[in-house]
């Protein structure tokens, strides 16, 4: 355990994490330094614990890893977005950045694997796309690196948001379906349910 915090605090390429989040069964471990991984100073450090979480809680849908990132992850994200002031407050802005780019996508996995904390990740997605400076604002700037930054993370917020609403929606199927007893909301319950226990199933042997 000390061998893997050491690796995960030193990180390495967020292109691996979904290679090694698959590969490695027992990466589940790591999801309990993530809080402590997000309150690293290097914002680089911070933007991999937030991916590495959410790869893992899609992994290993888990409700106390669903407490974990609805304490930790996502506020980390929005303190990214709107850092704290001189005054010690969160600035009333967005701070469009690189790690914003890196970190929103990895919430769609998120949403993949806690349908229901769907609505709360749309929520910190539409408050920060109404803090970012709007691309009207850059007419005639159109080629400083601003304007691009700010353009490029409007468009992965919108691609972001329209996959979490897909599984959101899903859900409002589902639960439609099962309050009005037809076959496929029962059986899609029947298979999340199957799979959580699997899963979980999984996790108690590896322990063992």
């Amino acid at each position: 355990m000390i061998l893997a915090k050491i690796l995960h605090f030193q990180t390495y390429s967020t292109e691996l994490i979904p290679i090694v989040v698959d590969l490695i069964p027992s990466l589940y471990i790591v999801l309990g330094f993530v809080p402590e991984l997000t309150r690293q100073p290097q914002v680089d450090k911070q933007v991999f614990g937030i991916l590495l979480a959410c790869y893992l809680c899609e992994k290993y849908p888990l409700e106390n890893y669903l407490m974990t990132a609805e304490k930790y992850v996502l506020p980390r994200l929005m303190k990214i977005a709107f850092p704290i002031t001189k005054e010690g407050h969160p600035s009333p802005t967005c701070m469009p950045s690189e790690a914003l780019v890196q970190a929103i996508p990895g919430f769609v996995h998120l949403a993949r694997a806690f349908p229901h904390f769907g609505p709360q990740i749309l929520r910190a997605f539409d408050n920060i796309a109404k803090g970012l400076p709007q691309p009207k604002e850059f007419i005639g700037q159109e080629s400083s690196s601003k304007i691009i930054l700010v353009l490029h993370l409007h468009k992965v917020l919108k691609d972001s948001r329209d996959l979490v609403q897909v599984e959101v929606d899903k859900m409002d199927q589902s639960l439609f379906s099962l309050l009005h007893g037809t076959e496929y909301g029962l059986i899609y319950h029947q298979r999340r349910i199957l799979l959580v226990m699997r899963q979980a199933l999984g996790i108690i042997q590896s322990i063992q």
